[in-house]
C-alpha cells in the first residue's frame, strides 16, 4: 500500500538546470518540471530535493563544496554552523557535476503529485536516495522541509549545542520530529530572500497560545524548539539553490542528529537543495511592499 509523507521534506525534486539558468522542462526521472506554473502574485515556488549518501561520502563532503558559495553566509553564522554539525552556501544556476551525476544514478521510487506538492512512496524498501518535491507558498508563509523523523517521529533524540563562547549544552527530546522552517520572501526583482531555521518538534500534541503582531492564537500540536542563532538567510535569483548538508565529523550534534540516519546496511547522511524555481512578484510599477507574514 502506498503511505503519502506530509509535505516539505525532505521528500523532494532531483533536478537538472539548463545553461541558461532557465527551468527545464524535464527532470533526471523524467518528470515534468516546474515550468509556467501558473502562481498568484505574491507566490514563491522552491524545488526541494533530499539526497541520501553513504556518511563519510567524500565527494559531496570535500570536493563539491570548492563549487559552493559559502560567502553568502555570515562568517558568524558559519562558525556557528560548524560548530553545531552543519554546512551550508548558495549554488550557481548549473549544478556542480558531481551532484548531477549522483542526482542522475538514483532510481526514483516516489511520484509527486504536482498540484499538492505531497510526495507518495510506493516502496519503502529500496527507497530512492532522491526525495523530491515541488512547493508553492505564498511569500513570507513558513514551509516545513522535513530533515527527520518524516515517516514516524524518533522515540528519541539527544542533542549537543554549542554556543558563541564554545559552552556546550545538551538536551534529550521524546517523539522528536526535525525540520527547517522555510521562509521566502520576494524582493521584486525576480530573487527572493530565503530564511531557513532549525527546529525540533518533540513530545504530544497539546494545546499551547502563541502570541503574533498582537493577535494571541490557540494552537495544537507537538512543543517545538527554534535555533534561531542557526537561521540560515540567504538571497537567490532564479535557478540558484540553498545546499545545506550535515558535518559526518561531529556526531552528537544538532546538525549530525537530524540529518544522518541508521540503517541495517550502514549509516547514511542527508544533503538539502531549496531551489528558486519561480516568483511572479514584481515592484517595479508598484509602491506596494512585499509580503510579510509571520504565519
Amino acid at each position: 500500500m502506498s503511505r503519502a509523507i506530509p509535505p516539505a521534506p525532505l521528500a523532494a525534486l532531483a533536478l537538472l538546470l539548463a545553461a541558461s539558468g532557465c527551468a527545464l522542462s524535464t527532470f533526471p526521472s523524467g518528470v515534468p518540471a516546474t515550468v509556467g506554473q501558473q502562481t498568484r502574485p505574491e507566490s514563491v515556488v522552491l524545488d526541494v530535493v533530499s539526497l541520501r549518501v553513504p556518511l563519510g561520502d567524500v565527494e559531496l563532503n570535500e570536493t563539491i563544496w570548492t563549487d559552493v558559495d559559502e560567502q553568502q553566509l555570515p562568517v558568524e553564522l558559519r562558525r556557528r554552523l560548524t560548530a553545531n554539525g552543519l554546512r551550508a552556501g548558495v549554488l550557481g544556476t548549473q549544478l556542480p557535476s558531481i551532484l548531477l551525476h549522483k542526482l542522475e544514478q538514483a532510481k526514483p521510487t516516489a511520484e509527486t503529485n504536482m498540484a499538492t506538492g505531497e510526495t507518495v512512496v510506493t516502496d519503502f524498501e529500496s527507497e530512492s536516495p532522491v526525495m523530491r518535491r515541488s512547493v508553492q507558498v505564498r511569500g513570507g508563509r513558513r514551509s516545513q522541509i522535513i530533515t527527520c523523523g518524516e515517516r514516524e517521529r524518533l522515540p528519541e533524540l539527544s542533542v549537543f549545542l554549542r554556543d558563541d563562547e564554545g559552552a556546550v549544552t545538551g538536551r534529550t527530546y521524546q517523539k522528536v520530529m526535525g525540520s527547517l522552517e522555510a521562509r521566502a520572501f520576494p524582493l521584486g526583482d525576480n530573487r527572493i530572500r530565503l530564511e531557513a531555521t532549525p527546529v525540533v518538534e518533540h513530545g504530544d500534541p497539546q494545546r499551547r497560545y502563541e502570541s503574533r503582531e498582537g493577535i494571541l492564537r490557540i494552537e495544537f500540536g507537538a512543543a517545538r524548539e527554534a535555533f534561531e542563532s542557526l537561521k540560515l538567510d540567504t538571497t537567490l535569483a532564479p535557478g540558484q539553490s540553498l545546499l545545506i548538508g550535515a558535518l559526518a565529523d561531529r556526531p552528537g550534534t544538532l546538525g549530525y542528529q537530524c540529518l544522518t540516519e541508521h540503517k541495517t546496511e550502514g549509516t547514511t547522511q542527508k544533503f538539502l537543495l531549496v531551489r528558486l524555481a519561480q516568483t511572479q512578484y514584481d515592484d517595479l510599477f508598484t509602491n506596494d511592499a512585499p509580503p510579510n507574514s509571520n504565519d
